[in-house]
Order: structure tokens, then sequence, then C-alpha cells
């Protein structure tokens, strides 16, 4: 783990596998609250395996993806039912997982709180997450500016070229008999499938 330098990283929901792959070199990540709101990204969505291919979960937010905002004032849509739908694709796809039961009391509450901004639930899922992962880091906001620079230096990953990564991490996933590996999935299909054993994964 790298204990000197910073990461500052994009601000995704249920990250994808390899944004931890990426932020576990660091013993600080900072989200930033002003970097852009950006439409058809990963920061209102992710990528789960199913029985029958890909399924996308995506937060509903107000007034429409293609208001110009900065993250920290992008707002929930909670008119639109969205937690109890991705609470049940997810308990559909993982389960009979083989640590789904292990995770789920602590994963549950984030689809039955009420969260106001975007950022607020981002912020916690992933501080969540680094803790069921064993990452001893800290998570913080970066309140400084955010330019489209370090937009485009920070973004680790996108819907478009998410798979298309190099140096997958390879493991067991639940569907692999019927839709072949999916690389780069959010870590929900990591954890559920690997538990404690995801942290050596990533730092392979």
């Amino acid at each position: 783990m790298n204990k000197e330098l910073v990461l500052i990283i994009d601000n995704q929901y249920f990250p994808c596998v390899n944004w931890f792959k990426k932020s576990i070199e660091f013993s600080n990540i900072k989200l930033s609250l002003n970097e852009r709101w950006q439409k058809m990204s990963f920061a209102n969505r992710c990528v789960i395996a199913g029985s029958n291919g890909l399924i996308n979960l995506s937060v509903p937010i107000e007034n429409g993806r293609n208001q110009k905002l900065v993250f920290r004032d992008v707002k929930i849509a909670n008119d639109i039912n969205w937690q109890v739908q991705h609470w049940r694709t997810i308990f559909s796809c993982y389960g009979k997982s083989p640590f789904f039961e292990f995770y789920k009391d602590g994963i549950r509450p984030f689809f039955e709180k009420k969260y106001k901004y975007l950022f607020d639930l981002n912020f916690e899922i992933i501080s969540t997450v680094n803790n069921y992962i064993g990452n001893n880091q800290i998570v913080t906001m970066y309140e400084g500016e955010f330019n489209e620079e370090m937009e485009r230096r920070l973004t680790y990953c996108t819907p478009q070229d998410f798979q298309k990564q190099p140096d997958p991490i390879v493991y067991m996933q639940l569907f692999e008999d019927r839709i072949g590996f999916q690389p780069n999935l959010s870590v929900l299909d990591l954890l559920f499938m690997e538990g404690p054993n995801s942290r050596y994964l990533l730092i392979d």
C-alpha cells in the first residue's frame, strides 16, 4: 500500500472490481464533491451478473440525467421505488452465492435508508465495502477544484469500456457455466463469491 500518495478517484455506485484493484494501492482515497456530473457513467449505476446475462442497476436522479451539476448537488429521485427493485435483483442473482448470508445484513441497509444525495449514498457504500475487503484505508471527501483534466485522469472505467480493461481479476462466478466469465463487474459480485479472499485477489 502506498502510504504517501493520495488517490482522488471517480465516485461510483458499488464500484467495479478494477476500481478497488486500483484504489487498494493507496492509504487515502478521496472522492470529489465537485466532480462534474456525467450521464452514462458508473456514478449512479453498477453491473452485476444474472443467469441470463449482465444486469444494469441504475439509481434514478432528480430532473433526469442531463442536468449540469457538480456531484455534491445531485439528488436521488426517491419517488421511484428503486431500492426495492435493486435489492430484489441482488437477492435473485446472489442469494445462493457462498458469502451472501455473510454480508447481506451489512449491504441491505443501503436499500432501506433514504438518501437525499447520491454522493452520500456512494460514500457510505465505498467506506463499508472497503471495511469488508479489509482495506485499512481512509476514505474522505475532496472539496478542492475539479477540472476536466482531472476528470479525464481520474475516471477509472466507464460503462462503455469496463470489460475491455487489461488483466482482469479472475475468480469463480455463480453463472459462469451459463454466460461465461464476466470481467470487472460490480464489487458485489467479487464480495459475494470470494468473501474475505477478495482482498488477496485485489492485491495479487
